[in-house]
């Protein structure tokens, strides 16, 4: 029946015409995908089926789903590798995590549905587009309160998708003939928007982070033997998960240390089109981290627009910079937001939030600098002009001070002198529990100011930053930067940490280098780092001069340690010196202490056993070369038959290690044979035996 349904699909897809540029890199598995993709948009109600409800664990934070009624989707343990079915009876195409309201967007095509993480599964309505047309997607993610899909059909774009009318709109369009994604994600932590590529040209297949101008940049290749990615997922800690729709590996990848780590093995026991993943995660609990409603960075000079970097951010996702304010240097770490001095009836940012926190705790926390002398009063922030709440320079806060006029929201003022001309950080605490009001400049607590009752803030209007009201906002040539809105309470450790990011270099608390075979090891850790773009990798062999290898992102800045590695691999005999470059945004950078290591090649030729083994799909095979050689590397069947040629080349002398995906493959045993004829003229053979178990 399945078989039947995809000639009929396919004849579907191919009378409809498509330009010649957007197929004549697909493969047949992506045909197929466009195919049922497309029929999903003529016959949606196909893919609305009823819903069985499983269990759930927190624990389990991998959610994953294929397109296949009869098999459950899952949440997993990535500790473990333990998998708990989520809810059985209907196709799961993409997925994201409303961490809003702790539930998963999930589709079938064009239709969309939720699952309240642990509850009941619901069926939403049809995705479409303005005119009304099934929108049939197979990515979705969510990102500061929107929903995105992707279409891997024409128009091929990213979507935003309005969760009230299921109206999608192209957020990020990009040539059709340039990629065929299949999974969508972004990182929690940062917006980046990331996708899975199964055309080989013209970029090669692989993992991709989408700009917003709709170009790509590459990341790191599929797996050895992996053609078709459908399913991807991103942890809060900048884990990459590549999900495949047949049973095998989930694919594992570190989009900070740049590296594959231990895959997961796939629940599923058949194999299916599409597939769906997304990480649940937990936001709040105490700790110092991103702010939870507004957080501007102001770094994008020249743009009109700033984005919000709050987890999981309340407003815009992108705020509009409007009139007189720009956005330029040099403001704390980078750019900044420059005053204009106008009225804040034009100039202002519009964060597009209104106020909604109530009676709950909070936390404003802001960078000054160049803030002129005077009794000039200028706005730097404030909520609805009906509630009153507002924030002041000068004027009635004295020459250098700063007001929080919070009469309006049922509270007592507070006053903060010698806030000016800066370089200040400026912190507005409120704890509900009091109630109490405390000001900090530059971590240090300088004012504190009860209040006789709870405030309240709630507002009618979108809140404004750099201006408030129709009054004149910030001062002319003032900057603002590192703007941070909590809905919560920081204590005076976490304000301290908020301070010490301002005056923390990147500091290198170890760099290691160890030989593992023909392969280095590098791995480094960092107690803190302030504007760090990241390290170029150098390698120096002998006496020669340092050249890079690699560049390895940094986290921006943090006051936590961070790990970081990179392995040099296949090396020949020598020996070699590393340092690193740590390289700021604004492109000054300094230079690590060296490490030098020696790869001494072998002194034989060898085949060592593969590992694991008995395996399920994937093992390694590694061989070592005492000299440069022609090398054959094939696996043959029990009944001596060929079944793949692995290598069939010339590599280098020392140790080599071969990744084979035995995915299409029947369980069984096999036996694989290296043969090598060293440019000496030396002759090498060996056998030995592997098992294949599904």
């Amino acid at each position: 029946m399945k078989q039947l349904f995809i000639l009929f699909t396919l004849l579907i897809y191919f009378c409809c015409p498509v330009p010649a540029q957007e197929i004549a890199n697909d493969s047949e598995e992506t045909l197929l995908e466009q195919a049922i993709a497309h029929d999903a948009e003529l016959f949606p109600s196909k893919y609305q089926v009823k819903i069985s409800d499983g269990v759930f664990d927190v624990t389990h934070p991998l959610f994953i789903g294929v397109d296949d009624v009869t098999v459950s989707s899952y949440v997993g343990d990535v500790t473990t590798n333990n998998w708990l079915s989520a809810f059985n009876g209907t196709q799961v195409w993409g997925a994201a995590f409303d961490i809003n309201n702790n539930k998963i967007y999930f589709n079938s095509g064009a239709t969309l549905y939720e699952w309240s993480v642990g509850g009941t599964a619901t069926l939403l309505g049809t995705i479409t587009d303005t005119a009304g047309a099934n929108q049939s997607l197979v990515g979705l993610a969510f990102y500061n309160g929107e929903l995105y899909g992707m279409k891997n059909v024409a128009n091929e774009a990213i979507y935003k998708i309005n969760t009230s009318t299921f109206v999608a709109t192209v957020f990020i369009d990009y040539a059709d003939a340039d990629f065929d994604l299949g999974g969508l994600a972004i990182d929690p932590n940062n917006g980046n928007i990331y996708a899975t590529n199964d055309d080989t040209t013209p970029f090669g297949s692989g993992l991709f982070r989408i700009n917003n101008d709709g170009t790509g940049t590459f990341i790191t290749a599929y797996p050895s033997g992996q053609t078709d990615i459908d399913g991807l997922a991103v942890s809060n800690n900048s884990i990459a998960y590549l999900i495949i729709d047949e049973p095998g590996s989930i694919y594992v990848y570190d989009l900070v240390a740049n590296a594959y780590g231990t895959p997961l093995t796939n629940p599923w026991t058949t194999s299916e089109v599409f597939s769906g993943g997304t990480w649940i995660y937990e936001t709040g609990g105490g700790g110092f981290g991103l702010p939870e409603v507004l957080y501007y960075l102001f770094d994008e000079a020249g743009s009109s627009t700033t984005q919000n970097f709050a987890v999981p951010g309340s407003g815009s996702q992108f705020a509009d910079v409007l009139g007189g304010l720009t956005m330029g240097p040099t403001g704390q770490f980078d750019d900044g937001l420059i005053g204009s001095g106008g009225s804040s009836s034009t100039d202002y940012v519009n964060s597009g939030w209104i106020p909604d926190l109530g009676t709950s705790s909070w936390t404003i926390s802001m960078y000054l600098n160049n803030l002129p002398a005077g009794s000039a009063l200028n706005y730097l922030f404030g909520g609805t002009v009906a509630v009153g709440w507002r924030c002041f320079y000068s004027g009635a806060a004295g020459q250098y001070g700063v007001l929080m006029r919070l009469t309006g929201i049922g509270g007592s003022d507070i006053t903060v002198p010698g806030v000016g001309p800066g370089p200040s950080v400026l912190t507005f605490v409120y704890d509900s529990s009091v109630p109490t009001v405390y000001a900090y400049i530059n971590g240090a607590l300088t004012v504190t100011q009860p209040q006789a009752g709870a405030l309240n803030m709630t507002g009618t209007d979108n809140f404004k930053v750099g201006a408030y009201g129709s009054s004149t906002g910030m001062p002319a040539g003032s900057i603002m930067d590192e703007f941070r809105f909590y809905n919560r309470a920081l204590d005076a450790t976490e304000v301290a940490a908020t301070w010490n990011i301002s005056i923390v270099p990147v500091e290198l608390t170890s760099f290691t280098a160890s030989v593992i075979g023909a392969d280095v090891k590098l791995l480094w850790q960092t107690a803190t780092e302030l504007n760090n773009s990241g390290f170029s990798v150098e390698r120096k062999i002998g006496n020669s001069e340092f050249v890079e290898v690699a560049f390895v992102p940094g986290f921006g800045t943090t006051s936590e340690p961070k790990s970081y590695s990179f392995t040099d691999q296949n090396l020949r005999s020598d020996h070699y010196t590393y340092r690193l470059k740590q390289i700021d945004f604004d492109g000054t950078f300094t230079y690590s202490n060296e490490v030098a290591v020696d790869v001494v090649a072998p002194v034989s030729f060898s085949l060592d056993q593969n590992y694991p083994n008995p395996f399920n799909p994937s093992t390694k095979i590694t061989f070592s070369l005492a000299v440069d050689s022609k090398v054959s590397l094939k696996v043959f069947d029990v009944l001596g038959q060929q079944v793949i040629s692995l290598i069939d080349q010339d590599l280098s002398q020392g140790v080599h290690t071969y990744d084979f995906n035995a995915a299409g493959i029947n369980s069984g045993v096999y036996f694989y044979k290296i043969e090598a004829t060293g440019v000496n003229g030396s002759e090498y053979t060996d056998v030995k035996k592997m098992i294949l178990l599904k």
